[in-house]
């Protein structure tokens, strides 16, 4: 970015500077009642895809919950069942 200050002489001086704009990482809030687990995260992070997986072990057993996903207040909120015939399930958000 480059500004220019002038005075009522006609006197001018000028300096550039770099702007960066990091983003923090969303956070996924979680609840859980007795039948469904609800992941949600901020709605200004509209290129983050929430991912499953029901092991660790490989890269490419994360798969996507598919969208849209539904909006509640400022966040996208997604409710999963919650089973007891699986012994162990992960998820994540992935930035898309």
């Amino acid at each position: 970015m480059r500004c220019i200050a002038r005075d009522s002489s006609t006197n001018a001086s000028s300096c550039t500077f770099t702007v960066t704009v990091r983003d923090l990482p969303p956070v996924l809030t979680v609840t859980y009642d007795s039948t469904n687990v609800l992941f949600c995260w901020p709605r200004t992070c509209g290129l983050f895809v929430l991912e499953g997986a029901s092991d660790l072990t490989s890269s490419n057993s994360w798969t996507e919950l598919s969208g849209p996903y539904p909006v509640s207040g400022n966040d996208y909120c997604v409710s999963v069942p919650a089973t007891i015939t699986e012994t162990n399930r992960f998820f994540r958000l992935r930035s898309n």
